[in-house]
């Protein structure tokens, strides 16, 4: 395993995830107190759960203090914003202007993220507590292991896709549940189960029992994947099994599982929203590589228990305390 897979998986053990439900609850009832100043009014519920997201990302992996998450995981979502935007507009404009923009954001992403860095306190490295992936990385700096820009990528790694997949989802899920009453009922049936209308933070256990809104979010990943397709490096020749093709080593290629996701070979009904899709019965029965989400082999995504997690809490965080309803049909949500 890579340096770099190795230290993420190292953060996101099961065991590390345990102390980190106390976090993602309490950041979720920051959203939930600050989404009391939009009741009946229109708000861009992206900007609300990006910033959660981003916070609980830096005050569990990186280990940033409460009173400072805010600030930075807010620039540090503006910034990968932006990038986001002006990839989508290069792709229909390759040759445009956008380029040096790109250029410029991704220099301010890494001024961010480098600043923020810079103010880790030497003596604090060692010390043993809850949040071992930027103490591993300026362990092995100090060590004379690890440079500058290598502990700098591992940390935009567990940043990036830490947090924009799952703002995303927990999005599309609620959008979802807004115009299909009868899943939410169950939802919330559920919910009712384990919290009887109790008060409660929200615990490890509680997270596990939560099984219907787990196949919610992955119902939700698969007919609105936050990552529709993956791009991969050869590092050998590929055949293509279905024509005389050959995808020569070290080529660029980019898969699109979207499409296995929406087929009927493998999903009944495929426009159709089905968490029983993801039934023990019918996982076992699908070939695996029609669903992967979080991709698969040795490139998978080495925090989808964590990003899981952080989901069903905040999801479960607002369901409790609000009512969602959405303008929109499933097929005008599947065209946009």
């Amino acid at each position: 395993m890579a340096k770099t897979e190795k230290n993420i998986w190292d953060t996101f053990r099961m065991k590390i995830l345990r102390t980190y439900v106390s976090v993602f609850y309490e950041n979720s009832q920051d959203l939930i107190r600050r989404l009391g100043d939009e009741i009946n009014r229109r708000f861009n519920w992206q900007n609300y759960s990006s910033e959660v997201a981003i916070n609980t990302l830096m005050e569990t992996a990186m280990g940033v203090s409460r009173e400072k998450v805010q600030h930075i995981g807010f620039n540090y979502a503006m910034a990968v914003k932006k990038i986001d935007e002006i990839v989508h507009r290069r792709h229909f404009n390759p040759r445009g202007g956008v380029f040096n923009q790109e250029h410029r954001r991704r220099h301010e992403h890494n001024h961010y993220t480098r600043d923020d860095l810079d103010d880790i306190d030497d003596n604090d490295v060692g010390e043993k507590k809850r949040f071992p992936l930027l103490e591993m990385l300026m362990d092995g700096k100090k060590k004379g292991e690890m440079t500058d820009k290598e502990v700098l990528d591992d940390v935009n790694i567990a940043l990036f896709a830490g947090y924009n997949t799952v703002s995303t989802t927990a999005s599309f899920v609620l959008c979802t549940l807004g115009y299909l009453s009868k899943i939410k009922a169950r939802v919330h049936e559920e919910l009712d189960s384990i919290f009887y209308d109790s008060e409660r933070q929200c615990t490890f256990q509680d997270a596990i029992e939560m099984k219907y809104l787990k196949r919610v979010i992955l119902e939700t990943l698969r007919l609105l994947p936050a990552i529709p397709l993956f791009g991969r490096v050869l590092n050998k020749d590929v055949r293509i099994v279905t024509g005389n093709y050959v995808l020569p080593k070290d080529a660029t290629i980019a898969t699109l599982p979207f499409m296995a996701y929406r087929a009927e070979k493998y999903y009944p009904n495929p426009l159709v929203f089905n968490p029983d899709n993801f039934l023990p019965d019918n996982t076992q029965q699908r070939n695996p590589y029609a669903y992967i989400p979080f991709s698969a082999g040795p490139r998978s995504c080495l925090g989808r228990k964590f990003a899981m997690s952080k989901m069903k809490i905040l999801l479960s965080t607002i369901l409790k305390n609000n009512h969602i309803a959405v303008e929109l049909t499933l097929s005008t949500h599947n065209r946009r």
